[in-house]
């Protein structure tokens, strides 16, 4: 019998091959590889009739529980912040059953660098609880507080990562398209694959 086996290295980006064997010889042992490098669809609001778009997705680290869940890059009337400014914002969400500490994790708009903004950096352990979640402001302003990020986001598309504090391993992005004013996309049902 003929299989089909797509095979991941992980590194700074994920390197995908899939590669057809005969599994009729010997049995396959597929706890051996690691999961697929996916590509699921990412739901607009359906409130607004817009067309579904494909959104790469990589896999979750081991042990990870934390995804994009939902973002607004062209924010205008929407939701306010604090400073009652309408900028774009990124959610994550915790679809695990423990807490997960954000401390020092990493964000980007830009996975060529994937340092670029460390949550609550100095600031102490920040736990986000199981099937909750949490906004940041893609605002280009963290001197506004440990909410807002040290980049904006593009309407015009681009992508967002989160990877770990110490090794800086992926553990969630995507690459979206051409935005729509006040138009926020995102998993549906919370944490889910689409």
């Amino acid at each position: 019998m003929k299989t089909s086996i797509r095979l991941c290295v992980i590194g700074l980006l994920a390197i995908c091959a899939d590669f057809a064997t005969d599994t009729s010889a010997q049995p396959v042992d597929t706890t051996r590889y690691v999961q697929p490098y996916d590509t699921v669809p990412f739901l607009p609001d359906l409130s607004k009739s817009l067309p579904a778009e494909v959104i790469q997705k990589t896999f979750i680290p081991e042990g990870q529980t934390l995804v994009i869940n939902e973002f607004m890059a062209s924010n205008g009337t929407v939701l306010a912040d604090e400073f009652d400014e309408f900028d774009d914002w990124i959610e994550i969400f915790n679809f695990g059953e423990d807490p997960v500490n954000l401390n020092g994790l990493y964000i980007t708009d830009d996975i060529d660098y994937p340092g670029k903004h460390r949550f609550f950096s100095g600031t102490g352990s920040y736990y986000l609880q199981p099937r909750d979640y949490v906004l940041f402001w893609a605002d280009g302003q963290p001197e506004q507080g440990i909410f807002h990020l040290g980049f904006k986001l593009s309407a015009e598309g681009e992508e967002i990562a989160i990877y770990t504090a110490a090794d800086q391993l992926l553990i969630d992005s995507l690459t979206y398209s051409q935005q729509y004013y006040d138009v926020s996309k995102g998993r549906q049902p919370d944490g889910g694959e689409t």
